[in-house]
């Protein structure tokens, strides 16, 4: 019963911490620089790939066909509750890291001909509900959000290696080609992010490293037991809700897949 409380306090937390990216994205959008007084920054690897108007839908093809794989794997993996609330733990963590990354500094739009819904003068009311139209839209450019100015740190980028980290990490190691997939689709996506104009390379590859250390780090974490101090107030900074999710960890998560026994599941739950 507790582990379900985990999996839905982490959840309402990656909810939450999306919902405040949002609100962020719009506030930056609204105060993007003049483009007519600031061009697009040189970018040695933008300067030097041709522009493809899909690269943006191909980029999230990737991250939808891996979202798809992280549901699957979710289901059939025997410690699902533990691996759905670190997928969700590193989401809001990453989604907070963002909001700070984009909002302190703004730099030009890399791509001069995309176009950008920009409302300096709007009130509060009105960022508001542009910002519930983003979140209910997912954040994603293929259901229509056009907005500008969150750079830096690249979402799309974190977001797919988070979900290639997890479905290599949670999945037998003799898996190899299966591996080999999803490290494609991730560098893929990155790929046509940049072919795109999506994002600076310098947001991918950002996104990228922090998402990779991130990932890296939580599970350090976990997996230790927090059995110094120095261990302990290292998560509460990094990773506020780890010792509350983690408490019960016992070292690294046996990869087992099996079917779950929902009859049992709704019985269980029915009759508490």
């Amino acid at each position: 019963m507790l582990e379900s409380w985990k999996v839905s306090i982490s959840f309402t937390f990656a909810l939450s911490a999306q919902a405040v990216t949002c609100l962020v994205v719009i506030i930056v959008n609204d105060r993007l620089p003049d483009r007519k007084e600031y061009p697009p920054l040189p970018d040695i690897i933008l300067d030097n790939l041709p522009y493809a108007s899909w690269g943006s839908t191909a980029a999230e093809m990737c991250l939808l066909i891996l979202t798809i794989l992280i549901l699957s794997l979710t289901v059939v993996h025997k410690n699902r509750a533990i691996m759905a609330r670190r997928v969700f733990a590193l989401m809001g963590t990453m989604y907070l890291l963002r909001c700070v990354c984009i909002i302190v500094t703004s730099v030009p739009v890399p791509d001069p001909n995309k176009e950008c819904d920009v409302f300096p003068a709007a009130n509060i009311w009105h960022k508001l509900f542009r910002a519930f139209q983003m979140f209910s839209r997912m954040g994603v450019a293929v259901m229509g959000n056009r907005t500008c100015g969150d750079y830096i740190f690249s979402g799309h980028t974190a977001m797919l290696t988070i979900l290639n980290l997890f479905l290599n990490e949670y999945t037998p190691k003799s898996w190899k080609i299966f591996h080999f997939f999803c490290w494609t689709l991730n560098i893929m996506g990155m790929f046509f992010i940049l072919l795109h104009r999506g994002h600076y390379s310098i947001d991918v590859v950002v996104a990228f490293y922090i998402s990779f250390q991130m990932f890296g780090n939580y599970h350090a974490l976990a997996e230790s037991r927090l059995a110094s101090w120095r261990e302990r107030r290292w998560s509460c900074i990094c990773f506020p809700l780890l010792t509350f999710f983690e408490s019960e960890s016992d070292g690294p998560v046996a990869n087992e897949l099996c079917w779950p026994n929902w009859k049992s599941k709704l019985s269980s739950a029915l009759s508490v």
